[in-house]
């Protein structure tokens, strides 16, 4: 059951009597510009993009999620945290995204007890999938 959303890291907070588990959510984008326009979109701003183009966003995303990564895995949130790594990436589809986990980068001294990807992808005529979930790495030592 929920318990509640933390004034500080981790993110949120659930507990069942005497057991209790913490969620982190980072969110990931192509560039600093997607997400900017993601979030002036998200908001409804008067001004917000109606667009958004990079170059190599493929590349990008990896090193955006790569990055994130790094930074939350150096950090402890406590016992029984997981990591959920939030990317929506309208031009990558799910069949893409599979194609790039290899190259998502994990420290082997992460504290987390999962880590998470969570996409809401682009579809084309190949790549159907539109929402998934992937272990990106399992319970630390």
């Amino acid at each position: 059951m929920f318990e509640q959303r933390a004034n500080e890291a981790p993110d949120l907070i659930y507990s069942n009597g005497d057991s209790q588990i913490c969620v982190e959510i980072v969110s990931c984008y192509y560039d600093a510009n997607d997400a900017k326009t993601q979030w002036q979109i998200a908001r409804n701003l008067p001004n917000a993009p109606t667009g958004w183009s990079g170059v190599n966003f493929d590349e990008t995303l990896v090193a955006n999620i790569n990055a994130k990564i790094c930074d939350k895995c150096a950090k402890d949130y406590g016992p029984n945290c997981i990591l959920i790594v939030y990317i929506s990436p309208k031009l990558t589809t799910f069949k893409e995204m599979e194609a790039l986990l290899p190259r998502i980068e994990i420290s082997s001294k992460h504290r987390f007890s999962g880590i998470y990807l969570v996409g809401d992808f682009g579809v084309s005529s190949d790549s159907t999938v539109s929402y998934a979930i992937r272990t990106l790495a399992p319970d630390s030592d």
